[in-house]
């Protein structure tokens, strides 16, 4: 279906003004710009095959790849934590759902985020 522009504008307002879409569009063009620059770097690194440094090569496309890891998690965390702040705030002007559901969650994600080092996340 369609969405009207309205929406959208209802939104970006419940999500903390313009700053909301500006910081997702943003978070997707550096996943993307991690994407290229690793398909980039891979196709540099079969050009130079005969190349003695291929372990220079390899460090250089992981440290690549764990950061677009890094970004896809930032992008994931920007989305929901917008989704968020707009859902609670609707909910709340609205007057139809109550915010002990969106508190709840919220209480646990910062409890994750803050309480469980990278390191305990299952590979």
């Amino acid at each position: 279906g369609r969405v009207q522009f309205s929406v959208y504008m209802t939104w970006t307002k419940a999500a903390g003004g313009i700053i909301a879409p500006i910081a997702i569009i943003l978070a997707f063009c550096l996943t993307e710009a991690s994407t290229i620059l690793s398909k980039w770097w891979i196709t540099r690194w079969s050009e130079q095959a005969e190349s003695s440094s291929q372990g220079s090569f390899l460090f250089v496309y992981a440290l690549i790849n764990l950061g677009a890891g890094v970004l896809v998690l930032f992008r994931a965390l920007v989305v929901v934590w917008f989704g968020i702040i707009a859902s609670r705030r609707v909910s709340l002007e609205s007057g139809r759902a109550s915010s002990q559901v969106i508190d709840f969650l919220m209480f646990w994600l910062r409890c994750f985020l803050i309480c469980c080092p990278l390191s305990c996340l299952p590979l």
